[in-house]
């Protein structure tokens, strides 16, 4: 079981960061030597973090850490990312929508 106070002081860290800087290690920890479970469940939390003050940034973010990242069961990562689109559609849906249009379908569709 995770240390709960540990969690809570690395959560703290995460909201105090910038979204710049939460971007750059939502990328950096696709790379870290974890097991896949505890390095998921840090981009989660960076997702999360980012998330609540630039919710686009979260969303190409997570959309980066998935393309490059290991092989993963990507499920938790999927949900956190919806959740991050919904927020960024709330504040831009024209936005949102053109970015989620420019998602290809097949290798040859491109934006």
């Amino acid at each position: 079981m995770p240390d709960m106070k540990a969690m809570l002081k690395l959560k703290k860290t995460i909201l105090e960061q910038e979204p710049e800087e939460l971007a750059a290690l939502i990328t950096d920890a696709g790379k870290l030597d974890l097991p896949q479970d505890q390095r998921e469940g840090l981009v989660m939390m960076l997702i999360q973090g980012l998330s609540g003050n630039d919710p686009k940034a979260a969303v190409m973010a997570a959309s980066e850490f998935m393309k490059a990242a290991p092989k993963s069961q990507f499920s938790m990562i999927s949900a956190t990312m919806g959740s991050a689109f919904t927020a960024w559609a709330k504040k831009d849906l024209t936005g949102a929508l053109a970015w989620l249009s420019c998602i290809p379908r097949s290798p040859r569709m491109r934006c």
